[in-house]
């Protein structure tokens, strides 16, 4: 997905500084009047506003019906932050000084770019799962995902917790919704929680709520995460992100189903179903000591590891035409069609970005395409990443640890689009050792 970020009511200085640090990271920017993007086609992902003068709400909800999920990040003066405080208390996803260095301004905008994305992905959710005639069950001639749907199906009659596996893009926000759907909670609150895209410092207050004064800036009573999913499914996303000196609390949550407000003195009782889902080896964690094994045991009660894209290659087409038919429904251009040269491209391709990589590679070929039939050079499997199928299940045996790392560098770098910032996100390493790492192993822009 191409993200736009738009810059709303900053000095020119500081407009025109921001605006080139994203744009040289492969983002889109605009300082247009909010009013003026309202028809617009376009994915707007955050909006960086001074803290001093935020933008009039009205024009936010607006600009939210046309691009769901879309964040709001403070940009403060270092003497005035208690500012920002208070506009993340007004719904700022967080703040950033006027002079932040490159590389926290990119960490905190891709990190947007993920509750964006998620949020966006769980309007389209909702609003697929509420239509008329919708069927909770995902189309699929893969036998590895039948299996799956069918103990989707026993899970959702049961009331316990659930731990979905699997890599990042393969759905399991998807079944974490249609479980939740299924179940008796189905006419409750369904809450998603992505771990990763919460700044460490809120992240207490995100998911158990605070009272007023609790802390510098919290000039309103607010409920958590918990006390918002109430009767319903709290799903936390990348459970293995959660800070480790905040698990006990989590555990403690789970055991007494109970939970505090920071600056409460007492506990409110809650009726909660949990869903947590990962792309890491939470065992691997727990052997490391960076993920608590008691924590781990709550969690693991019930199962389900979702397979990759290419592990379940008969489902390709069927996907691939499914979103190619959602396109073409929003869409006012004249209706396209894959070619049959496109899927078998399509169906050999390696898929490191799984079903989330397949739908950004077909809306580019629908959006940028004036063909009524897309061939394999309109999906351009080159220019995201694509890679040779031999070489993609070729042995690493042999190979130096210096040359693997190179290859993954390499690899995750081209199914980014050469984005950095979403390089570091999908690395879970900083931006900055990603320049590191790219210099020690001479990568240019586009190396190869």
């Amino acid at each position: 997905m191409l993200y736009t970020v738009i810059t709303h009511g900053l000095s020119k200085e500081i407009d025109l500084r921001l605006r080139s640090i994203l744009e040289a990271a492969g983002y889109r920017t605009t300082n247009k009047a909010l009013a003026q993007l309202g028809k617009s086609t376009e994915n707007f992902a955050l909006i960086l506003f001074p803290s001093s003068n935020p933008p009039d709400p009205g024009a936010v909800e607006k600009l939210r019906t046309l691009s769901p999920g879309l964040q709001l990040i403070a940009v403060t003066r270092a003497e005035r932050s208690f500012e920002a405080i208070e506009a993340v208390h007004r719904g700022a996803l967080w703040f950033i000084s006027e002079n932040t260095e490159p590389e926290e301004l990119l960490f905190v905008v891709a990190k947007a770019c993920v509750v964006f994305e998620l949020e966006h992905q769980n309007q389209e959710l909702r609003t697929s799962i509420s239509s008329p005639g919708h069927a909770l069950q995902i189309e699929t001639a893969s036998p590895a995902m039948q299996d799956v749907m069918r103990k989707v199906e026993r899970l959702a009659t049961l009331d316990t917790t659930v731990l979905l596996t699997g890599e990042s893009g393969t759905g399991k926000t998807t079944l974490a919704h249609i479980i939740h759907k299924m179940s008796a909670r189905r006419d409750k609150p369904f809450v998603v929680v992505s771990c990763g895209a919460i700044p460490r410092d809120l992240f207490e207050a995100e998911l158990f709520g605070h009272e007023r004064g609790a802390f510098t800036g919290a000039v309103a009573s607010r409920p958590g995460q918990f006390e918002l999913a109430e009767g319903g499914t709290l799903f936390l996303d990348e459970i293995g992100e959660l800070p480790l000196e905040l698990q006990p609390k989590l555990l403690t949550v789970l055991q007494d189903k109970m939970v505090r407000r920071i600056g409460s003195a007492s506990s409110r009782k809650i009726d909660v179903r949990l869903i947590t889902a990962t792309n890491r080896n939470l065992q691997t964690m727990c052997a490391e000591k960076a993920f608590r094994e008691d924590l781990y045991f709550r969690l693991n009660v019930l199962a389900l590891h979702i397979p990759a894209l290419r592990e379940r290659r008969e489902d390709i087409a069927l996907l691939a035409r499914s979103i190619f038919q959602r396109l073409n429904g929003i869409s006012s251009s004249v209706p396209k069609k894959l070619s049959a040269a496109a899927l078998r491209a399509l169906a050999e391709y390696g898929w490191p970005g799984n079903i989330r990589e397949l739908d950004n590679v077909l809306e580019r070929a629908h959006a940028f395409s004036d063909l009524r039939e897309i061939g394999p050079a309109e999906l351009h499997l080159d220019a995201v990443g694509a890679v040779n199928p031999d070489k993609s299940r070729a042995s690493l045996a042999g190979l130096s640890l210096e040359e693997i790392e190179r290859r993954a560098l390499l690899d995750t770098l081209a199914a980014c689009g050469y984005n950095k910032s979403a390089a570091a996100q999908s690395l879970k390493i900083s931006l900055k050792s990603i320049y590191n790492k790219m210099k020690r192993h001479g990568l240019g822009e586009r190396s190869s």
